[in-house]
């Protein structure tokens, strides 16, 4: 195959990677976003909650080691194929953990927590295939604009899903003929029928040729042992050590919203929504300038920003519902706009500091990493909001404040540890706030 028609294969198959984006997106709003307000209809306790989010984060990452072992025998586009039709099969027990709810069954919670890491754990197969496949199709020097643009219009999609999905829920609980988990399973039966589409465009997609060599085979401890002398390493030990942080109050924002805030569903997505607009608008703005200054400027500015919506969450304390649903409303876009620097430059400095022979590996224990400090975050959160005996305002805006200072500890950890690995044109902006929080810290 002649040069030109390779390029006009990778440029229809990266159309293609944008509207598989464009509907998976849509429908990860649609259900996804609503699993934790899912099992709050369940009537799952708060440690429950917390399992919801740290199982999956622990087993996923783990079922991508198993993705570099299928990659010497399948195809990354069939590995991609077969582990997301089977995981897109079982939203249909996690759907019926509501009737066994309405049956009677106490268990149901529990339930819903085991079909969601079988869900999430075939999910995490499909990763490391995927993350390898696009590396190799986006031109390296286009690669933040690339992301930026798809990760964007993923953001639009999901945000009319979320939209949708809030509209409906609340159509079926302010209708009291209704049951709302008739509500939960029309918006996960047609967040199935989307993934369904999404796959189609995955399939159109042309794979590059790609064999996996023996030097590139390394176990996650070999990685362990060196991830302290090395800027892979000491970038994905930041990165695990933000989640962790984050994680410590993310996953309860949920039930703070929903049972001591009593926002509707309406209201819930409208917070959450935020967050995604905000995604939507500056994804592309953060790709350009990864492009242009490099991604690692752009990761230590935002590890420090996604700290400070911890701090405004807590002012929700002195305000009524109505002032603190405008309220989160600013706080959840300015979150956005912060997670968006922050995500998008770790991914692709990811791409930056890996060798295409060795990204399903160290996808796989980068992962690993992030997967257990998400997990530790989540149990410890879950356990603070159990144990700590604070009484004159909600719990919950105690640990928001506690992920706030985890995360700027970690932020200056992150600023001394990680360094740019590819040449860039400078940008006095980071440099000049890199360097004057060197010398104030």
């Amino acid at each position: 195959m002649n040069p030109e028609d390779e390029n006009e294969q990778n440029e229809k198959s990266l159309k293609y990677s944008v509207k598989e984006a464009a509907v998976s997106s849509f429908s990860f709003g649609l259900a996804d976003n609503y699993l934790s307000a899912y099992a709050i209809a369940l009537k799952s306790t708060t440690a429950v909650i917390g399992l919801l989010t740290a199982l999956p984060n622990l087993i996923g990452p783990l079922a991508q080691t198993l993705t570099s072992r299928l990659m010497k025998k399948w195809s990354r586009k069939r590995i991609f194929l077969v582990a997301v039709f089977i995981q897109i099969l079982f939203w249909l027990p996690i759907i019926y953990t509501a009737f066994l709810y309405l049956n009677g069954y106490k268990n149901s919670p529990s339930l819903l927590v085991i079909f969601f890491v079988v869900y999430i754990f075939f999910g995490n197969i499909a990763g490391p295939a995927w993350i390898s496949w696009m590396g190799d199709l986006v031109d390296e020097k286009k690669r933040g604009k690339f992301f930026g643009q798809r990760n964007s219009i993923g953001s639009l999609t999901a945000a009319v899903g979320i939209i949708l999905g809030g509209f409906i829920l609340d159509y079926f609980k302010f209708h009291k003929v209704l049951v709302i988990f008739w509500g939960f399973a029309l918006i996960f039966a047609i967040a199935m029928i989307l993934r369904f589409v999404s796959l189609y465009f995955i399939f159109k997609q042309k794979e590059p040729k790609f064999v996996l060599s023996k030097e590139s085979d390394f176990s996650f401890l070999q990685f362990i042992k060196k991830a302290r002398f090395n800027i892979f390493g000491k970038f994905s030990i930041c990165v695990a050590l933000m989640l962790f942080a984050a994680n410590i109050a993310g996953p309860y924002y949920a039930v703070y919203m929903l049972r001591e805030l009593k926002f509707s569903y309406t209201e819930f997505m409208l917070v959450n929504l935020a967050a995604v607009f905000a995604t939507f608008i500056y994804m592309p703005l953060w790709g350009k300038a990864g492009d242009k200054f490099g991604n690692v400027g752009i990761l230590k500015v935002n590890s420090l920003l996604v700290a400070v919506p911890c701090f405004l969450w807590f002012f929700t304390i002195f305000f009524s519902q109505s002032i603190s649903f405008y309220f989160l409303v600013g706080v959840n876009f300015f979150a956005g706009f912060a997670w968006a620097g922050y995500n998008l430059s770790a991914g692709n400095f990811f791409y930056d500091c890996v060798s295409p022979q060795k990204r399903s590996y160290c996808s796989a224990y980068h992962n690993i990493l992030n997967g257990l400090g998400v997990v530790v975050g989540a149990l410890l959160g879950s356990f603070l909001i159990e144990q700590l005996p604070i009484k004159s305002f909600s719990v919950i805006m105690f640990i928001s404040l506690m992920s706030g200072l985890a995360r700027v500890i970690i932020a200056i950890i992150t600023f001394y540890a990680v360094k740019e690995v590819k040449s860039v044109e400078k940008d006095l902006v980071f440099d000049t706030i890199c360097e004057a929080l060197r010398g104030k810290l």
